[in-house]
């Protein structure tokens, strides 16, 4: 993700990211466990496997496009929050 956006998108790539995967940690346990009480845990985690199987196929579609062949970004040297302090004498 950090390879397809600028330095200065960082830090929103980063909090997609988190959300993204504390967002389907707590559905995907919620999603599981409605699975678990109606089906049985055999059912819940042959239809899980499914969803991941399921899973590949846009992450195996990106790989081959080149997904990873962007140029990496050079990330800019960190500026001072403030100015330089004069010289003293």
């Amino acid at each position: 993700m950090y390879s397809r956006v600028s330095a200065a998108s960082y830090g929103t790539v980063s909090a997609l990211w988190n959300l993204a995967y504390d967002g389907g940690m707590g559905v995907g346990a919620a999603c599981f466990g409605l699975l678990a009480a109606h089906l049985g845990y055999a059912w819940g985690f042959v239809l899980t496997g499914l969803l991941m199987l399921g899973a590949l196929v846009p992450a195996l579609r990106d790989g081959r496009e080149g997904g990873d062949d962007h140029p990496p970004v050079r990330a800019q040297p960190a500026r001072a929050a403030f100015p330089p302090r004069p010289a003293q004498p």
